[in-house]
């Protein structure tokens, strides 16, 4: 099967660190796989609240006062399915449903405490309701030194 070519059962996301979108904008784009996406997460876009950025057959969904937490739609996704675009005390989300599957964005600001992280992720958790009838992808940006990463990873999978 060509992974490229879309269909009523499939669909193309991706996930980019882009550090700064504007400098990188033209290397986006060279990217096969990224032309070809149905949802494109870009993290640390460095856009502002007043900076409109826009991509052509996308709809961009972005939290406010955020550290550039961006996601890209196709035009033929409905608004409705957006589940939550939000900063918390700690962390951004975008979570969205698409398809039979709910995709969720998470990005975590390098000076973050682990403790109100955990409490964050285990709230939109909480709000999501993952389960074996609802498939949930987890996109994150985790700014986690590895000893951080691995307690709150052991964290959240034990709680």
């Amino acid at each position: 099967m060509d992974l490229d070519q879309e269909d009523e059962n499939t669909m193309n996301a991706k996930f980019l660190n882009i550090r700064s979108l504007k400098a990188h904008h033209e290397d986006l784009f060279r990217e096969t796989c990224v032309n070809n996406s149905q949802v494109i997460c870009l993290c640390e876009t460095k856009l502002t609240n007043y900076d409109k950025y826009e991509i052509e057959r996308m709809v961009c969904i972005s939290v406010n006062n955020s550290h550039g937490s961006v996601v890209f739609t196709s035009t033929s996704f409905e608004r409705q399915n957006i589940i939550i675009a939000a900063k918390l005390e700690s962390i951004e989300a975008i979570a969205l449903k698409v398809k039979s599957v709910t995709i969720v964005y998470v990005y975590f600001p390098p000076t973050t405490s682990l403790t109100v992280v955990k409490k964050d992720f285990q709230s939109l958790l909480q709000e999501l309701k993952p389960s074996s009838e609802n498939n949930c992808v987890i996109l994150c940006d985790c700014n986690l030194d590895n000893n951080k990463r691995q307690r709150f990873l052991c964290t959240i999978i034990w709680t």
